[in-house]
């Protein structure tokens, strides 16, 4: 049955005459491969002569190999020497029949996988064109499998060798390219690159099924996951075509590449990765280096997602596996767009951790700093790193995104020096550090390096439940307070009233209102966010939220209609601003903002309501750099990136009720952060 079925395959591929055919081989072994050099690698087939005998020689000067057929299959190992050639083989039957392979290469083999970023070709990266110009290495051959599918192991792939040229390179992994090209350069010997990928897929679809069976939780979640013709998502259904296949053929090492379609569970992604790697090792029989890639800075929470940090949490845990390597993207990245064009560090970063743990290149820089402990001082939280390589560096004048929180599990920003290969940490309002936090977040602002210019990896060093953090960046912004009494001072407009109560601000409408607003007396200009606590005391509530409201030409004022009874459209659609809408759960409709005049579709829109009356509330609303979003109790409910965002304006508070009901809140804790 094993033999029918590489036969039909191979004859739906044109690779095969009923009529002529003896001697079968995969599509690996083939014209202009390449083998691995001084190793004992596997040659294997198959026969339509059942009690035949198959005998292999290759032109670098071996004896010739014989093994007999055996339920139509045959395998032996070939002595390959060190780099070299071309050379040929040529494999014969009893009767004579021979398929002789030319072209063939001795040097390095390295298998290539994952999802879209591993696929990215190079036609698409960042200076393609001059990329694909010089891409004429005689000795870097590529083997490209095809993408296919099976819910059973298979013998066989569509594929074929090719040699490296500006033709042939152009629609092949861009990172698979430069890693190759990076080996050849150092080590002066061919190299060859078998790309196996497929974009979208999820990591469990690499994997084999009897690996996740071993696991009774993942055997349970990969349950869940459904078969997509596009995406395929079985656990197993693509290791089974695209892997399986394989796994006789000798390599040196793995690259990887994936993760953005598995960070909807990112509590599993540790244990997939180290059943796929243990899985594979497990069926090629040795273990092999396994280098991966961390997932770079990405605006995931707009697709709905915050699984981010969580997946690059979980690539900086697989390096616990033996023979791993992680290359970091923090400063590759592009927070606009999935498939970063900055491709070719990415591959050069892959082939350091080769050449220096797998050709002897000793004084190779291979990974950026990786955090390895935390010490409190005091006030002072002391972080230390492995592979600094001769000191910690800062790419501008501070750095970002690192943060310190206390018991309460709240992280501000800290303020970060420097001692050789460690950082200081502290920050006014964290008097008693107990966790730090760095790039834990999808963020392209990440600038922290050793000595040899490779970027840290993002890290934490708590492991709190995603539910019970807040996190309140500075964003370079200067924080102003406003307490009751300031606010109390502001102009209000509409049916109703403001009165404080302590620190907190009241906020009413009367009966048959339209709606009521606070203004802030000045405008501000630039880069705003803006932080409060909240809290709806009715529960058919309508909260709005106005930045950068202004009269167009006029930042200072802001002029009311003489006919204003508090109904928001009688001067908000004449009016610039972003319109920051939020109801509480029993209203049923969900968050949205857009921007004014004109706006009839909204910009953003939360997925879900999050707001309760009679519970306070942490809401951040925020305009940085054409970056628009509103998070509440630390979690980002939407965001989007304007082209050309509003120049500034007044900030407004906006209450109403529904249903004829009128609407009551509390606001306190107000602080704006500027330019």
């Amino acid at each position: 049955m094993r033999l029918l079925s590489v036969l039909l395959s191979c004859i739906l591929c044109g690779q095969l005459s009923l009529l002529s055919a003896r001697i079968i081989l995969p599509s690996i072994l083939s014209d202009h491969m390449v083998l691995q050099q001084e190793a004992e690698v596997t040659f294997w087939g198959w026969s339509t002569q059942s009690n035949d005998d198959i005998r292999v020689w290759g032109s670098w000067g071996m004896d010739t190999l014989q093994t007999p057929v055996s339920g139509g299959y045959w395998e032996l190992k070939l002595s390959t020497p060190a780099a070299g050639g071309p050379y040929e083989i040529v494999v014969m039957d009893r009767r004579g029949e021979r398929l002789v392979i030319e072209d063939v290469l001795i040097g390095e083999v390295w298998l290539a996988s994952g999802q879209s970023n591993m696929e990215w070709p190079l036609s698409r990266v960042e200076a393609a064109e001059p990329e694909i110009e010089a891409a004429d290495y005689p000795s870097i051959r590529l083997f490209h499998a095809e993408r296919r599918t099976s819910h059973t192991p298979q013998d066989d792939l569509i594929g074929e060798w090719v040699v490296c040229s500006p033709e042939a390179v152009a629609s092949f992994s861009a990172i698979g390219y430069f890693f190759s090209q990076t080996l050849h350069a150092r080590l002066q010997v061919p190299v060859g690159c078998v790309l196996s990928s497929w974009g979208g897929t999820q990591a469990e679809a690499w994997t084999p099924v009897d690996a996740l069976a071993r696991d009774p939780e993942l055997a349970t979640s990969t349950a869940k996951l459904a078969v997509n013709q596009a995406t395929p998502r079985a656990p197993g259904i693509l290791y089974n075509a695209m892997i399986h296949p394989l796994a006789h053929f000798r390599i040196k090492g793995a690259l990887w590449y994936q993760g953005e379609s598995n960070r909807g569970r990112p509590e599993t992604y540790l244990a997939v990765m180290t059943h796929l790697i243990e899985g594979w090792r497990q069926k090629w029989g040795y273990e092999f280096p396994f280098y991966f890639v961390q997932l770079a800075p990405y605006d995931y929470v707009s697709r709905g997602s915050t699984g981010g940090p969580y997946i690059r949490e979980a690539q900086l845990q697989t390096l616990r596996l033996p023979q791993t390597g992680m290359v970091v993207t923090a400063d590759v990245g592009d927070y606009t767009n999935i498939h970063p064009r900055r491709k070719r560090p990415v591959g050069e970063r892959l082939a350091y951790w080769a050449l220096a743990k797998d050709y002897g290149y000793e004084n190779q820089a291979f990974s950026g700093p990786l955090f390895h402990h935390l010490r409190i001082d005091g006030n002072r939280a002391v972080v230390s790193f492995q592979h600094t390589g001769g000191g910690l560096q800062v790419k501008g004048d501070q750095l970002h995104e690192i943060y310190l929180a206390g018991g309460d599990r709240v992280f501000y920003p800290a303020q970060a020096k420097v001692e050789g290969d460690r950082l200081v940490l502290t920050s006014a309002r964290v008097p008693q550090p107990v966790a730090v936090r760095y790039g834990f977040s999808d963020t392209d602002q990440m600038n922290l390096f050793n000595a040899a210019g490779l970027p840290a990896s993002p890290f934490r060093s708590d492991a709190w439940p995603h539910e019970t953090v807040r996190v309140l960046p500075d964003y370079g912004l200067t924080e102003q307070p406003f307490s009751a009494e300031d606010l109390s001072q502001w102009a209000f407009w509409g049916q109703g009233a403001v009165r404080r109560m302590g620190s907190q601000l009241l906020m009413e409408e009367a009966e048959s209102s339209a709606g009521v607003t606070l203004i802030s007396p000045k405008s501000y200009a630039g880069d705003l966010v803006l932080r409060y606590r909240v809290q709806a005391l009715t529960p058919p509530t309508v909260m709005v939220t106005l930045l950068a409201a202004s009269d167009p030409g006029d930042g200072q004022q802001l002029s009311v209609p003489e006919s204003y009874d508090g109904s928001i459209g009688l001067w908000t659609g004449e009016k610039e601003n972003y319109f920051f809408a939020y109801k509480n759960a029993p209203h049923g409709l969900t968050p949205f903002l857009r921007r004014q005049p004109g706006s009839t579709a909204y910009l953003a829109q939360a997925a879900a309501n999050v707001m309760a009356a009679g519970q306070y509330y942490d809401l951040e609303v925020g305009k940085v750099g054409g970056k628009l979003w509103l998070a509440v109790d630390g979690e980002t409910l939407f965001q989007c990136q304007e082209e050309h965002p509003l120049p500034g304006g007044h900030i407004a508070f906006r209450l109403r009720g529904t249903g004829g009901f009128p609407a009551a809140c509390l606001i306190r804790e107000v602080r704006l952060l500027r330019e």
